[in-house]
């Protein structure tokens, strides 16, 4: 017993001290947001909402949603276009597309973006169009075509994830089971003119709520699907499972999320950078004697639940209470999310095991009215964070409500999830002239023999560039006509689901010298730092072989932003001398999305 004893204490006094520790680390790095800038858009008494936001270019935003007219008998679907600084550049109703509403958006590579949603149920009670919807735009909003989809009597797409040669889009569809009409999730691939190539259904009585890409190459389908309580309960609640899908439409594997005696609903699910899973929604107790929480989850590589941070409005009910709308991890480690905490909005900084740094609240606009942050994006040009939400900055009247923009500063960078550590292997392809085509030669990529990266990945697309000044083809084989034999590079290029690409050169007529990369296969800019470390904190950066000039972002060994602006010159003065000495990270990025990191030593 004393040998116990004494193994004991010294494991509990070993424990407290890790967890000291652990508390001392985690609030060192509290920051309450500072408010760059705040607008609105909308007008009274009509209702904006806004559902997804998506980057369209360094001087362009597009958020999709709806607008509703204040009687609520007239829906279309909105597009804001907004500034990096939040000011409203034009507002569109899609009138062509009564009665529908979108919830979510994807840019393809060319600068287009497809937005999906469809009817919602106010417009199927009062009209009857049960359908789902998906539509490409150019970058300035004009319809390039729309596809109505139905299966049955699908009225919703909720997500849609970009693939290269198409999308995955998940909604909800109503079938008859066993003689009653039940709701299951829809998963379709389509390609890229929104042609349906599969479709998959899951659950009953359940809804699709949000998708997220995975380094292995599978993709993660939230949805809420009713359990029934153990006993002696005899109610059905919702729990969130989650569900591992291949891009051909497997499904791997499944799990639930949440609480026996409780109903939890999704909103957001994203990947993290140790290979887990977490995910923010709502979570109502049985029986109804508490508010409603809001609940983030944190899952592990087995999905399997490592910790949970939970909040209730000390004011509330079951009905109005607490609610997180999304989630982004941290450079720091930490999580930020945002939500609702009963009528007013609200935003937390989450450390592990589920401690909230710290609580802001916006502050209301002039008619009285909180807004609520729904969407977390981090701008990194500028290291601030973009929110989205709702509120109003007039008195709120029937119908009436706006979308609020905002941008905080003084908050930690985000985390990155590296989808292409495990990248495509080297392509393995052949060449073969034509007997009937001399001039002409056949190429072909030998899928069975090219890795198309982790274990669930796919090759989505085969590209061939032919070094002759013709446009390039794709295609696992083409046929190329050549103009003559002088020696050219040959480029085939695989890209695999999650936009990781490996590429080979081929020199069908004999080497080839003199022949520059293309501006997209071109090595990475040089970059040098000096003095590095440096006793002062004063840096020169020094960018080389680059035809444009990066942004510059300086994070501190916590991930909190303490320097940004855009390099003026080849040569960039970096001054951080009245920060603190340590190790800091500086990053550059150009705007074709390429990056370079450099670690600076402040002794």
């Amino acid at each position: 017993m004393r040998h116990l004893s004494l193994y004991l204490s010294g494991r509990s006094i070993a424990g407290l001290l890790a967890c000291l520790l652990s508390i001392l680390l985690a609030f060192s790095s509290v920051a309450q947001p500072t408010v760059q800038w705040e607008n609105y858009a909308g007008y009274a008494p009509t209702a904006e909402f806004a559902a997804r936001t998506a980057r369209l270019s360094n001087t362009r935003f597009v958020t999709v949603g709806s607008w509703r007219s204040a009687n609520f008998t007239v829906l279309y679907p909105l597009l804001t276009f907004t500034k990096p600084n939040g000011d409203t550049i034009r507002q569109l109703r899609v009138q062509s597309l009564q009665d529908v509403g979108l919830s979510d958006v994807s840019v393809a590579e060319n600068g287009d973006f497809t937005a999906v949603g469809g009817s919602t149920y106010d417009s199927i009670r009062a009209r009857q169009i049960p359908h789902g919807i998906i539509c490409r735009f150019d970058s300035l909003g004009n319809v390039k075509w729309c596809r109505y989809l139905s299966s049955g009597s699908s009225n919703l797409i909720t997500r849609i994830i970009a693939l290269p040669d198409g999308a995955l889009i998940a909604g909800n569809v109503g079938v008859i089971i066993q003689g009653a009409t039940s709701q299951r999730v829809e998963v379709r691939r389509i390609d890229g003119q929104g042609r349906t190539q599969w479709i998959r259904q899951f659950g009953r009585d359940s809804n699709a709520k949000d998708f997220a890409a995975l380094s292995d190459g599978s993709y993660g389908l939230l949805t809420d699907d009713p359990n029934r309580f153990a006993p002696p309960h005899t109610l059905w609640d919702f729990d969130q499972r989650l569900i591992k899908l291949t891009t051909a439409g497997d499904s791997v594997t499944s799990v639930y999320v949440g609480d026996s005696a409780a109903i939890e609903i999704g909103n957001r699910l994203i990947a993290t950078t140790d290979g887990g899973l977490a995910l923010v929604g709502k979570q109502s107790v049985q029986p109804s004697s508490t508010p409603r929480r809001g609940v983030l989850f944190k899952l592990d590589a087995n999905w399997s639940e490592q910790w949970r941070y939970s909040f209730a409005p000390t004011t509330g009910d079951y009905d109005r209470g607490g609610e997180l709308y999304d989630v982004r991890e941290l450079a720091n480690g930490h999580f930020l999310v945002t939500g609702l905490e009963r009528i007013r909005g609200q935003m937390n900084e989450v450390a592990a095991p589920g401690t909230a740094l710290w609580t802001w609240t916006p502050p209301a606009a002039a008619g009285g009215i909180f807004p609520k942050g729904r969407e977390l994006l981090p701008d990194t040009t500028t290291g601030d964070w973009r929110v989205v939400g709702y509120g109003s900055n007039q008195p709120l009247g029937m119908g009436n409500g706006d979308i609020w923009f905002a941008s905080l500063a003084n908050l930690p960078a985000a985390a990155t999830v590296n989808l292409c550590a495990v990248p495509p292997g080297v392509p393995v392809a052949t060449f073969q002239p034509l007997a009937a085509r001399p001039d002409s030669l056949r190429f072909s990529l030998d899928r069975a023999a090219t890795s198309a990266g982790p274990v669930y990945a796919e090759i989505s697309r085969v590209t061939w560039q032919w070094g002759d000044g013709t446009p390039a083809d794709t295609g696992r084989a083409v046929t190329h006509v050549f103009a003559s034999t002088t020696p050219v590079r040959v480029r085939c290029t695989i890209t695999n689901n999650l936009f990781c690409s490996r590429s080979l050169d081929l020199f069908p007529f004999g080497p080839v010298t003199g022949v520059g990369l293309p501006e997209d296969q071109a090595p990475l800019p040089a970059v040098s730092v000096f003095p590095n470390p440096s006793a002062s904190g004063q840096f020169t950066v020094r960018v080389s072989g680059a035809a444009a000039l990066p942004n510059l972002l300086v994070v501190d060994a916590l991930g909190r932003s303490v320097w940004h602006r855009p390099a003026v010159r080849a040569d960039t003065f970096l001054d951080l001398s009245t920060q603190a000495a340590g190790l800091y990270l500086l990053r550059l990025t150009w705007p074709d999305g390429r990056t370079v990191s450099q670690k600076l030593w402040r002794p």
